[in-house]
């Protein structure tokens, strides 16, 4: 029994033995494949950065060349012919609106006419007019495209409004308005086919201001009333009996008699009208917080100048005080306040040259304020105007409900656009799509760094100065002292982001500048071809940095140079350096400095210590040496501090062995 057992053991090993060495033969077979495989993989991927290298001689070749200078210029002037085309089909195309809109009009189409009229509104600045580097010499040849396009509608919407003013004035004739106005059904589509289009009109205004619609309605109004107006001027603006001081009753009776006689046509025939198409006069925010200023002005003027109290000495709330006893209608005005500020700001930072610099030719930094912080700061300012005019309750009330929301929605969108950058990815051949994205980054650390100079600035206005006090138990410095870190963390984030982008292309152009093997041997001066893409890529990184205003320039400066520095460190100690190699990279680095427009030694502290130690000799009778250094880092660090080198002793001693490495002891 045990000898089978052993028999069938034996059987067992031989097997396994077998499938052992079957195995062996079979990895020993892949293992050569392998080897074999990878060395002509080696074999092509040098073949492959033969060739890459050979095509990049090739494209420095091209581009020096006399053949692509002329290619270049005639490809700028090819642009330039289209953008005059396109220049020129725009003017072309407000000419024809216009004549269409005169062919509706000799028709007595005002419907099609409107609708004509209404697309001059849809065509505004559609490729960014003001962008365009010849715009100057297209504006001396053909015009200014403002001028022709708020001409174009002025003539436009002075016709339309003279055809609807006339319609409607004869509609009303017809229907013997207003004594007794015929109130049939016949008469009430005839008012709304004249009516309806006087409110769809919009005023020239709207080409820059969307929220005039106030001035529409007014006009459609009016036209309306005209005979009201008339009767109104004839009785109390002349010599007449009924223009007296003391009796206020004969125009107060005027006036309700007007609302009674007119109340069932205007319940029938105007209200329905606004129901039907939903258009809400109460709710025009311009005309409402207009009205509302003009009030407190005068309400302040009363109070403060002419120094008016209430009869038992107490102090006159004045109007406005009196609207806010209403709780209704303080919390109408207040959602107005809100909804027009926060959608008009929303307009601001919707449009495609949001975060784009206002002037395209800037000398001094206060000239890189972009676009939106320009408009956001012309409308906070429209609030603090109306705002300081308010008592201290209201304007705390509306400095929580509508200032702050409308920095934080800054904020927030800035936010985004950051957020929408680190996660698009570019393909190869994207990189003037990246190049433009990332100017868009540099247009929002511009407009941080913009607002929070503003807010600093709004700090010392005494409505701001009034809100803080009132807050009892705030012991802040300022009343935005908050908002102001918020944007100085956002504005840092930024600069982070745009420093790494600038760090990681700098480090791709310069991988054949790192790949150089031998930096012991003797240097040639006039060699640079190592450092020709790293110093292209430089150049064009230093006009990108152009583009930021001074301090945030200087915040980004300093982190890219920080990276920079880590990086040259880590090479001085990755490879073997002699005298002549030492040279070399000391003259590659200060023509680095020199492109970033830095101080190496302020800018790149480690690597200027590093090459300062590199150029020690071995011994010297007369001054320090290498042999002096590495004795000080036995008993201590006075000879570190003499030489200015800002290195602790364990990045020293690594500089020191990447010397004795390279032979010098």
């Amino acid at each position: 029994m045990i000898q089978n057992l052993v028999n069938l053991e034996a059987d067992n090993l031989a097997n396994l033995t077998k499938k052992w060495n079957a195995l062996k033969s079979k990895s020993d077979t892949l293992e050569k494949q392998i080897i074999s495989q990878s060395a002509i993989t080696l074999d092509n991927l040098q073949t492959l950065k033969t060739e890459i290298k050979s095509e990049k001689e090739a494209l420095v070749a091209l581009s020096n060349s006399e053949q692509y200078s002329k290619l270049l210029e005639t490809h700028s002037k090819i642009k330039r012919l289209q953008m005059a085309n396109q220049y020129l089909s725009i003017l072309q195309k407000l000419h024809d609106l216009q004549k269409k809109i005169n062919h509706e009009l000799s028709s007595s189409n005002i419907h099609e006419a409107i609708e004509i009229y209404l697309l001059y509104f849809t065509i505004l600045d559609p490729f960014k007019i003001k962008d365009i580097p010849s715009l100057e010499l297209l504006q001396n040849c053909f015009g200014s495209y403002e001028l022709h396009l708020e001409k174009t509608v002025k003539v436009s919407h002075h016709d339309l409004k003279t055809m609807l003013d006339t319609n409607l004035t004869n509609l009303l004739n017809d229907m013997n308005w207003p004594k007794s106005p015929n109130t049939s059904d016949s008469y009430k589509i005839a008012f709304e086919e004249c009516f309806l289009p006087f409110l769809k009109l919009k005023a020239p205004s709207q080409l820059t201001n969307s929220s005039s619609d106030s001035v529409v309605m007014l006009d459609a109004f009016q036209s309306l009333f005209k005979s009201f107006f008339i009767r109104f001027n004839f009785h109390f603006r002349g010599k007449k009996p009924t223009n007296q001081i003391d009796k206020p009753e004969y125009y107060t009776s005027f006036l309700l008699n007007v609302i009674k006689e007119q109340q069932i046509f205007l319940e029938l025939f105007v209200q329905s009208i606004l129901d039907d198409h939903n258009i809400q006069l109460s709710a025009l925010p311009a005309t409402f917080l207009h009205t509302i200023m003009e009030i407190s002005k005068f309400d302040n003027y009363i109070k403060e100048n002419l120094l008016y109290v209430q009869r038992d000495g107490s102090e006159w709330v004045g109007c406005v005080g009196k609207l806010i006893q209403n709780s209704l209608l303080f919390s109408k005005w207040n959602e107005i306040e809100s909804t027009d500020s926060l959608s008009k700001l929303d307009e601001i930072l919707s449009s495609e040259s949001a975060w784009l610099p206002l002037l395209k030719d800037f000398s001094d930094d206060k000239e890189k304020v972009t676009e939106s912080a320009n408009l956001f700061q012309l409308l906070f300012e429209s609030l603090i105007d109306r705002y300081q005019l308010l008592s201290l309750d209201i304007s705390t009330q509306f400095f929580n409900d509508i200032m702050l929301p409308l920095l934080m929605q800054y904020i927030q969108s800035i936010e985004t656009v950051h957020k929408e950058f680190q996660n698009r990815f570019y393909p190869i051949n994207t990189k003037s799509q990246k190049f433009k994205d990332m100017l868009q980054i540099i247009g929002c650390i511009n407009s941080t760094q913009y607002i929070i100079g503003l807010l600093r600035d709004w700090s010392n206005e005494d409505l701001f100065i009034n809100i803080l006090g009132s807050k009892q138990q705030d012991h802040s410095e300022s009343l935005f002292e908050d908002i102001i870190l918020s944007f100085n963390n956002l504005k840092t984030a930024l600069i982070q982001t745009i420093a790494q982008e600038i760090h990681t292309s700098i480090q791709d152009s310069a991988l054949d500048y790192l790949d150089i093997p031998d930096w012991t041997g003797f240097w040639d001066e006039n060699d640079t071809r190592d450092l020709f893409n790293s110093l292209q890529k430089l150049k064009s990184t230093s006009e990108l940095l152009e583009q930021i205003a001074q301090k945030s320039r200087a915040e980004l400066m300093n982190e890219i140079c920080v990276r920079l520095d880590a990086d040259i460190f880590n090479f001085i100690l990755s490879k073997l350096f002699g005298l002549s190699g030492v040279k070399r990279l000391n003259h590659d680095l200060n023509w680095i400095a020199k492109t970033l427009n830095v101080n190496m030694k302020s800018q790149f502290p480690k690597s200027f210590d590093a090459i300062l130690i590199l150029s020690l000799p071995l011994k010297s009778d007369t001054g320090t040496s290498m042999t002096d250094l590495i004795e000080s880092l036995e008993s201590d660090m006075d000879l570190l501090d003499t030489l200015g080198i800002r290195l602790s002793v364990e990045q020293v001693k690594h500089t020191l062995v990447r010397f004795k490495l390279g032979g010098l002891f």
